[in-house]
């Protein structure tokens, strides 16, 4: 996996990057990752993914450093939201990649609400893919909007999510999605 993720840092394709950047802030945590991102900043030239390179400098560096003290684990889910919520990007993006998938089913009836006051992209792309599993099924349509995203992350992640959970939300936007530019989101338009 980890030899897949380095050699997606570097292939042409702003999608592959991407999603491995986002693997990684996910994921990632052994010293040879952080060497390669440290590298790969040198020349990256797309403005999201140096954002997302950024971000999973800071997450591997965090991992690598132990787990943060404010996990929901350790502090109880009302604080955990009061906390999430009253934190700036960084930390959120933080606080959501260190989030366990029993602990994303609990705190997944807000993900809806956060993903529509979220206006940082990366953070939106990071609440869809901690959440995305097990996304509130009323509230598949804020997913869907996601679809038209300026964002390329946000795009893939929505679409991702949408694949899994409701294929059918995709129908109206299918068309578009179809002859879109990027060949992963092509890729996931016909898997759903």
């Amino acid at each position: 996996m980890e030899d897949t993720l380095l050699s997606n840092l570097e292939a042409p394709f702003k999608s592959f990057r991407l999603l491995a950047l986002e693997n990684i802030i996910r994921e990632g945590a052994s010293q040879e990752i952080l060497d390669a991102l440290h590298a790969r900043e040198l020349e990256e030239k797309d403005d999201e993914c140096r954002l997302l390179l950024y971000h999973a400098i800071s997450s591997i560096k965090q991992r690598l450093q132990g787990p943060p003290p404010e996990s929901l684990d350790s502090q109880g889910e009302e604080n955990f939201l009061t906390y999430y919520t009253e934190s700036g990007d960084e930390k959120k993006i933080q606080l959501l990649s260190n989030l366990s998938r029993p602990n994303a089913q609990k705190l997944s009836i807000h993900a809806p609400d956060w993903l529509e006051k979220e206006t940082n992209a990366v953070v939106e792309s990071a609440l869809i893919w901690a959440f995305g599993c097990s996304w509130p099924e009323g509230r598949i349509d804020v997913l869907a909007k996601r679809l038209t995203s300026k964002s390329l992350s946000v795009r893939v992640a929505s679409l991702e999510a949408l694949v899994k959970l409701a294929p059918k939300a995709l129908e109206r936007q299918l068309p578009k999605l179809l002859v879109s530019s990027d060949s992963r989101i092509r890729m996931l338009a016909i898997r759903g």
